[in-house]
């Protein structure tokens, strides 16, 4: 039998304390990566209507604006937004995380749509880590700010045209296009323009669905499908 080595002693309870620094030095990013995770739920929950995927999200009592509440009585009031037909959507930008241990918290901006209203808002979620899973103990506002957007709906869709002008085409104005929103894309409050657009030569080659910037008009994300080939987006 061999002798007690106590250098090899050393330098394996070394590498043992590097692994366990380093488990706990990742757990941080784990854990926002999983809190985050429920926030996204939460928003694609709310503009799918799916309360069922809501109450998984809740924790038993919510602090919810300004009472507490049962889980069961949060449900009752999302449902009265969200019921079969609702115009209800959202949007949220600019989520802004503080997570410490087993709690956390988000500020964001909330764009809301609901009976032909909008509504614009600073809001905040509270969520705690309960076993494995981390729930949405709290749910507030914080300030209600006015509906301004740099660039109006007109404003994008001279944007959308010249943007089509750039590639040879032409919008095809009166045949079905649209201008919705604002949306989130990529982090960006946007317009999302659809419709038909065509060659002067040619005639109709496809269709577009072009996001432009609220904020400074730029194109933020475009996807053009040329119909008669079915083939892809540009």
């Amino acid at each position: 039998m061999r002798g007690f080595n106590p250098l090899l002693f050393l330098i394996l309870a070394l590498s043992a304390g590097c692994g366990f620094l380093k488990k706990k030095e990742e757990s941080p990013d784990k854990a926002q990566n999983q809190a985050k995770d429920v926030f996204r739920a939460w928003v694609d929950a709310h503009n799918s209507h799916n309360l069922s995927a809501l109450d998984t999200l809740y924790a038993d009592e919510v602090f919810y604006y300004s009472k507490s509440l049962k889980k069961r009585e949060l449900i009752a009031d999302k449902a009265k937004a969200l019921k079969p037909g609702s115009d209800f959507r959202m949007e949220v930008i600019d989520p802004k995380w503080e997570i410490k241990g087993e709690e956390a918290t988000v500020n964001y901006e909330k764009y809301s749509y609901w009976c032909g209203k909008e509504a614009h808002v600073v809001s905040e979620l509270g969520l705690k880590k309960q076993g494995e899973a981390w729930r949405i103990t709290m749910e507030k506002d914080l300030a209600v700010k006015s509906i301004r957007y740099n660039i109006t709906k007109d404003e994008a869709w001279k944007r959308v045209e010249e943007f089509l002008a750039s590639k040879g085409y032409e919008a095809g104005r009166d045949l079905g296009e649209e201008m919705t929103g604002p949306v989130d894309k990529n982090g960006i409050l946007c317009w999302k323009a659809t419709g038909p657009y065509y060659d002067r030569e040619v005639g109709l080659i496809g269709d577009y669905e072009i996001y432009v910037s609220t904020r400074d008009g730029s194109i933020v994300s475009h996807r053009l499908r040329r119909v008669e080939r079915g083939g892809p987006y540009e």
